[in-house]
């Protein structure tokens, strides 16, 4: 997972980590094995475990911090998605989905902020390799009331992805479940790679030998 911190302690936020990648040394230096199911994850609106260290301003990741990075909905909201680290972050996540052969899986986001659901539209339709899967029990006819439509009859943005998905872009999808409900469906990325494999039977040959 990369997440624009640094591995070292304290993990620092810089958006440059999110063009690094993990990959695999061996003795030629011109090839590159990357690491498979590697994923960028982007918290727009910033994360429980984010404070600003205010000795150096630098944003730290450190957990139960007292007055964590958050941007709560309110009045301001707007101006300080303008301020970092967010802004670099929504930076970074735009030059991601106009990469080619890129996916985004959305999840706890109701698409009702246009500075960031407008640009993931803007890529949608400009980026015909992006692949779009928006999880929120919101989606679909209510539970409690199934005569009330969903967000996605209700909310501007998600009613043109449904558009989109009803007359056959199979680029996108919309599935009404909470993160605890989809994870369990997610497929592997890749196949276990060799090194994989072989570090797996090794852990059982020492398991049996116990």
């Amino acid at each position: 997972m990369i997440d624009g911190f640094s591995h070292a302690s304290p993990q620092v936020f810089d958006s440059l980590y999110f063009t690094y990648d993990i990959v695999r040394r061996d003795s030629n230096p011109d090839s590159h094995d990357f690491i498979s199911n590697v994923f960028l994850l982007y918290k727009l609106h910033g994360s429980i475990d984010w404070m600003r260290n205010p000795a150096t301003n630098e944003i730290e990741k450190k957990p139960d911090c007292d007055s964590p990075l958050l941007i709560y909905p309110r009045n301001t909201k707007y101006e300080l998605a303008f301020e970092q680290p967010y802004f670099e972050m929504m930076s970074s996540l735009q030059a991601a989905l106009r990469q080619p052969d890129t996916g985004l899986l959305i999840l706890g986001f109701g698409f009702n902020d246009n500075h960031i659901a407008e640009p993931i539209l803007s890529a949608i339709n400009s980026n015909l390799s992006l692949k779009v899967a928006v999880c929120d029990p919101g989606l679909g006819p209510r539970t409690d009331d199934p005569k009330k439509a969903g967000i996605d009859a209700t909310n501007v943005h998600l009613k043109k992805i449904r558009y989109l998905i009803e007359h056959g872009d199979a680029r996108l999808a919309l599935i009404s479940a909470t993160f605890e409900e989809i994870v369990p469906h997610l497929p592997d990325i890749a196949a276990e790679t060799d090194l994989e494999q072989h570090l797996e039977r090794i852990r059982r040959l020492r398991g049996e030998k116990a």
